[in-house]
Parts: C-alpha cells; structure tokens; sequence
C-alpha cells in the first residue's frame, strides 16, 4: 500500500525518524488503542520488528520500541490492529496465515477455542491426560530465562514462523535452536528440536 511507505521510508535504524513517520505512527497508535476489542490490561500487540505482534506492550513502550526497531516487515495491512487482511501480492508466510498469528486474538484465546486450555469457573476435575497437557500449556507461558520478554511459545512461534518463511530444513533448525541453546543461560526453558516446538503449537 503506498500510501504507507512512511512506515519504513520514514525510520532507518539509528537514525531519528522523520517529522512524518512520528505524526503517522502516533496517528496509528491513537487508531490502535481505540478499539476496545484489541485492547487488554492497557496494552496492545506491537508492530515493532523485534516483537511482530506477537508480544503485548502499553503505549509507552510500543513507541519506544517502535523508534529502535521500527515496523515489523510488510505490515502496510494492519491485521493486527483493527483492519482486515487484504488479499494481494504481498508474501505471506504460510505458517503465520494458518496458525492466525496476526490475527487479533492472543494465544491464551487461541487455545481456549480449541478446547486446550479450560475456561475459568469451571471446576471439573481434569484428565490426567488434560492435566498434563495444561502444565504443558503454563510451561509455554514461562519466560525463555529472567531477562527477556519472549515465554516459551512466542520464541518458538517466532522461530517456526523464520522457519517458514525463509523455508529453513528441519536439520538447519534443530542446529539454530542447539546454537542459541549455547548462547542462552544453563536454566533456559526454550524447545530442544523441531519436534518439541511442534508440540508447543
């Protein structure tokens, strides 16, 4: 869409953004928050390129974001953030279009609907079987290690996604995940293999 070529020919990194991508982004984030559907606990996904709605942030910090690492990739259609997808030209990863990770709703919600994950007030005693797969689910949610933002399942969300669209074979991932293994702390909590970043999803 052209009429948004602000969003990236307005910000290069490590440069100040222009007058213009400062008004539209603001302009952006006052259309975002005003729709109460998208809104949770005063935050929103952010566009940012680090956090490609897949994390929540408050304004203050989606716009601190935003200025360091500016939009995430071919967002000019903001799925994320009140507008429908519009089918064109542009690439699409197919891993993001079919698991719905720009659309609004958040995983938690995801899961809901599937059934993966039990409504509160229900008090049902669960399967061993649930029970198992619901600890699963509160282990996805756990931060990868103390000092970072990602949980357990939006850093795999996000690798299987690079995974897609950069078509990565299974041994090129599996080695990726064993190097940033090797980089993170000793207590991290972050999926071995493919196979185990399936089983999160």
């Amino acid at each position: 869409m052209a009429e948004r070529n602000w969003m990236y020919n307005g910000w290069h990194y490590g440069s100040a953004p222009s007058n213009e991508w400062i008004e539209k982004t603001n302009m952006f984030l006052d259309h975002a928050f005003s729709i109460p559907d998208l809104v949770q606990d005063g935050s929103i996904k952010c566009p940012c390129g680090r956090c490609r709605n897949y994390m929540r942030h408050t304004r203050d910090i989606i716009e601190a974001h935003l200025c360091k690492f500016g939009f995430k990739e071919n967002y000019e259609t903001w799925t994320a953030h009140g507008e429908e997808h519009i089918r064109n030209n542009e690439p699409v990863s197919p891993l993001a279009h079919e698991e719905g990770f720009d659309q609004p709703d958040c995983m938690d919600e995801m899961l809901l609907d599937i059934g993966a994950v039990q409504p509160p007030g229900i008090d049902e005693e669960p399967t061993s079987s649930a029970s198992a797969f619901y600890r699963m689910v509160d282990g996805a949610n756990e931060s990868v290690h103390d000092n970072t933002m990602h949980t357990s399942l939006s850093a795999i969300a996000r690798l299987l996604d690079l995974k897609s669209e950069y078509n990565m074979s299974i041994a090129h991932y599996d080695d990726t995940l064993q190097l940033i293994h090797e980089l993170l702390p000793p207590d991290s909590k972050l999926a071995e293999d493919f196979y185990h970043s399936k089983k999160l999803l």
